[in-house]
């Protein structure tokens, strides 16, 4: 999937839109001479793992990650299910759907163990975004494919100019077009967060019953340092102030006592030194200007 226009509203060529391709899904499947239908789950991906695992799961991890071992933290790794899909917008962005359909036959690549660490320990596989643990990408065709070079019109150099014409003729390929709305509401997924999840202090002990935040009747949790830094004053309050001076009068000027230093009066020259090599003199420390905040990119 990936947009189909850019920030202007204006389509996107082919040698842009390829760049913004992201995979959803990838998965065998026995397909017979005719129709076909096909019915997949987005929690099946073999990109995603379930949201729990995402972060429930780390929290059984040890503390320091040298003792975290590729069979421990394997459940973990993988894309959330809960963010498969772009944010969109209210009103709706449009998206590029891409179907490809290869000879599983040739794809395949042998592997050593039947079952992966991850499937040993009951959970599944992010292929698309892990690999497998111990074993080889199980894909010969490479990452992005076939999105992972310009393409040309057939029998020249000239690049296709479009999505639509790059899979016209292909009966492999197939693109619709999808619209992604943003409703923004939250949804309580699974019977909600675990009963150890809530929100923590400093400290990181979890509140008892998961309170939410109450500037009116908040309390400082116990060892909560205060605030560091001067209070400041409401305004109307403070240290009173002199009068101020008249307006149009001058202040008293300045007597020879009073006259900034110069060069020979605790001033430091601007140091000469060579430009690095590869840098042009009209740079930092340009031997010519020396070196001041006046030609810095002069």
């Amino acid at each position: 999937m990936a947009p189909r226009n850019n920030h202007r509203g204006e389509k996107l060529t082919y040698r842009d839109q390829r760049l913004l391709f992201f995979e959803l899904d990838k998965f065998t499947a026995n397909l017979q001479p005719g129709n076909n239908v096909i019915n997949r789950n987005s929690q099946d991906s073999t990109l995603v793992i379930p949201w729990g695992d995402t972060f429930r799961d780390l929290e059984g991890l040890p503390v320091r990650e040298p003792d975290i071992t590729g069979a421990q933290a394997v459940c973990s790794c993988g894309w959330p299910e809960h963010v498969l899909l772009p944010i969109g917008s209210p009103s709706g962005v449009t998206f590029d759907l891409f179907v490809l359909i290869t000879n599983g036959a040739d794809d395949v690549v042998p592997r050593t163990n039947a079952q992966s660490p991850a499937q040993q320990q009951g959970c599944r596989d992010a292929v698309i975004y892990c690999g497998i643990l111990d074993e080889l990408y199980p894909d010969r065709k490479p990452m992005g494919f076939p999105f992972d070079r310009n393409a040309a019109r057939p029998g020249t150099s000239t690049p296709v100019a479009t999505l639509d014409e790059y899979i016209s003729g292909k009966s492999n390929m197939f693109t619709t077009q999808v619209i992604i709305r943003h409703s923004n509401t939250t949804t309580i997924r699974g019977g909600g967060a675990p009963g150890n999840m809530g929100r923590i202090d400093q400290n990181g002990n979890v509140l008892p019953g998961n309170p939410l935040p109450n500037a009116a009747s908040a309390s400082p949790s116990p060892g909560t340092q205060p605030p560091r830094g001067r209070p400041r004053q409401p305004q109307g309050q403070g240290q009173p102030q002199g009068p101020r001076q008249p307006q149009g009068s001058r202040s008293p000027q300045r007597g020879p006592q009073q006259q900034r230093p110069g060069p020979q009066q605790g001033f430091r020259q601007p140091s000469r030194s060579p430009s690095p090599q590869g840098w042009s003199n009209g740079g930092w420390g340009n031997p010519s200007r020396g070196f001041s905040p006046n030609n810095f990119w002069g």
